[in-house]
């Protein structure tokens, strides 16, 4: 049986989060109000909808990378913690040179549950070599 994450519309016409392709890891957030972000502008915008998070997740809204692509916007990853209700807003930063439009409804941002550890931290004087070791950051190449 899967974990069940609640949504509450605070408004009759707010619009509940949705996965719009299958298997797809985020949740679309929709904006609950029209309203402009001018360039170099930070602004918080509602999505009409409150959740809880069950104890064993966290909510993580991310950036939808077509509009940080297309329109240089960047979205703070705003965090709603295991046990907790809270309205979702969408933190947003315009990096572009024009003014970004938001209509109500348009889907402006995407939430992700992630599970979470639920282990100890165990200091250490080494750690043990892995086959990865410290390479990251493209280590493997593009080929």
């Amino acid at each position: 049986m899967s974990e069940i994450i609640t949504v509450k519309r605070l408004f009759s016409d707010a619009k509940i989060p949705v996965r719009h392709s299958e298997g797809a890891a985020a949740y679309d957030l929709y904006a609950y109000e029209d309203t402009v972000v001018a360039p170099n502008e930070r602004k918080v915008i509602a999505t009409g909808v409150r959740i809880t998070v069950p104890l064993s997740c966290q909510g993580t809204i991310y950036s939808r990378s077509g509009l940080a692509l297309k329109y240089c916007i960047e979205i703070f990853g705003v965090n709603i913690g295991p046990g907790e209700t809270k309205d979702i807003v969408v933190d947003i930063y315009n990096h572009g040179k024009m003014p970004f439009n938001v209509a109500k409804g348009d889907r402006i941002a995407q939430i992700v549950f992630i599970k979470l550890f639920g282990g100890d931290l165990h200091e250490v004087s080494e750690l043990s070599d892995t086959k990865r070791g410290s390479c990251g950051w493209g280590s493997t190449g593009i080929s």
